[in-house]
């Protein structure tokens, strides 16, 4: 698809993105639909209220994809009318192909005191 090893690489990313996104959100969804059952049948009322508070914050998932699926439709297009020759070296830089760990993650989180 892409002429550009860099540009397929950071696609890539995005893809995985969105689709690590999607599932992560699912599964809150899922979570807080269960929880809201629960506070139902308790008559909790100010729990059911931030729970289905959270349930609209959540709505942030398809706008980043939609902001995510623009960049990724950004570098199909430069993709294909760039010399990316003259950028290969530019592009070396931001090490694309590094996957981020477990650790970057638990120390991003640790940095936030959760």
């Amino acid at each position: 698809m892409f002429k550009n090893e860099d540009f397929k690489i950071a696609y890539n990313h995005l893809e995985k993105s969105i689709k690590e996104s999607e599932e992560a959100t699912k599964k809150i969804i899922e979570n807080i639909n269960n929880s809201l059952k629960i506070a139902k049948s308790l008559g909790n009322q100010n729990l059911k209220r931030y729970l289905e508070n959270s349930l609209v914050l959540l709505e942030f998932q398809d706008i980043i994809a939609q902001r995510v699926k623009k960049v990724e439709d950004f570098l199909k297009k430069v993709d294909k009318i760039v010399d990316t020759k003259d950028l290969k070296e530019n592009l070396k830089e931001f090490a694309w192909e590094r996957e981020i760990t477990q650790e970057d993650v638990d120390e991003i989180l640790k940095r936030h005191g959760l």
